[in-house]
């Protein structure tokens, strides 16, 4: 009786959002912080959980927490979140969706007055453990339009398997730089991070930061692009 009860009050807290925290490997410091959803949460709790964590914090507003009330008479905002996370579904499976999608803990509806929703995805690529897309979706209910803007970064494995497929991570771009650019010349290699055409986005710079390369290397394929030369003339 005691252990039906004790798994009878655990089974709340599993089927609530979760948050996870990942860590920039070049700056320990910069943390992004997302929620885990299960996949039968409606918006409504997910908001809803993310307002408890910090209930005093004054930059989470009234319009971020929404609570059991819909702030659009226009729209249903869990309609919406559903049908966000079908569209994904639809593009990348199912499985692929709940492993490699978290959700942006600002994300819904920010202002207010607007009639402008936003929801926000991290997507992590198989084997990323920091860098990610954005992939945001926008509803514009306002002046007798009514318009979804689905996110063009949103790749699409359904019909192109390899889309999805991202073998090149950040460890690896890093031996192709050195290898491919470095080329044992006296200069380091920056990542500023994923392009939205999932390209790393790097540069070589030298110890006085004079001269180096901008280039990237795309992380389906590995690929090279050309070099552009920069140097400070300050």
């Amino acid at each position: 009786m005691k252990t039906f009860l004790l798994i009878f009050s655990i089974l709340p807290h599993l089927l609530l959002a979760q948050m996870e925290y990942r860590s920039n490997p070049d700056d320990s410091t910069d943390v992004i912080e997302m929620v885990i959803i299960p996949p039968d949460l409606k918006a409504d709790s997910v908001v809803q959980y993310i307002y408890n964590l910090n209930p005093n914090n004054s930059s989470i507003t009234y319009s971020q927490r929404f609570g059991p009330v819909n702030l659009s008479n226009k729209i249903s905002v869990n309609e919406f979140y559903e049908w966000t996370k079908k569209h994904c579904i639809e593009r990348v499976g199912e499985r692929y969706f709940y492993d490699n999608f978290r959700l942006n803990r600002h994300s819904f509806k920010d202002d207010l007055f607007s009639e402008i929703y936003e929801i926000r995805y991290y997507f992590f690529p198989p084997g990323f453990s920091y860098d990610y897309q954005i992939i945001s979706f926008k509803r514009f209910v306002f002046m007798g339009l009514d318009e979804t803007q689905v996110p063009e970064n949103l790749p699409d494995c359904m019909t192109e398997s390899m889309s999805c497929s991202f073998p090149i991570t950040r460890e690896k771009a890093l031996e192709i730089a050195v290898a491919q650019v470095v080329k044992k010349r006296p200069l380091k290699v920056y990542f500023s991070g994923l392009t939205s055409e999932y390209k790393w986005d790097c540069r070589t710079y030298s110890e006085s930061h004079w001269y180096g390369e901008y280039f990237t290397i795309d992380a389906r394929t590995g690929e090279v692009s050309e070099l552009r030369q920069y140097q400070r003339i300050d």
